[in-house]
């Protein structure tokens, strides 16, 4: 939406701004211990933030449908629960990634 407006009468919501302002504490300097908690129903939509957190955060949970990814790629059966099958090999690098730095 921004894109249709000229760069000077752009701007952001006061609950935009909070958010900006705490993100940037993760982002910039992070306290630990640092858990970060993510969820949702799909994976593929936080690829980036799921892959930044990991490199950053001392634990990492996972829950609501994105959970099931995790699941399956540990070979484990999530029977009809929402599962895409392309977030699997993605939740399997992340599984990776956190083995190499423990």
């Amino acid at each position: 939406m921004a894109r249709f407006f000229p760069r000077e009468k752009r701007g952001v919501g006061f609950l935009m701004a909070r958010e900006l302002e705490a993100l940037s504490k993760v982002v910039d300097d992070v306290a630990h211990p640092f858990v970060a908690v993510l969820g949702g129903a799909k994976i593929l939509g936080k690829i980036a933030a799921l892959e930044a957190l990991v490199e950053k955060a001392d634990v990492v949970l996972i829950g609501g449908g994105m959970a099931n990814h995790f699941v399956a790629a540990l070979g484990l059966p999530v029977g009809k629960s929402l599962l895409e099958p392309e977030g699997v090999p993605i939740a399997r690098k992340v599984i990776d990634r956190c083995k190499e730095r423990a």
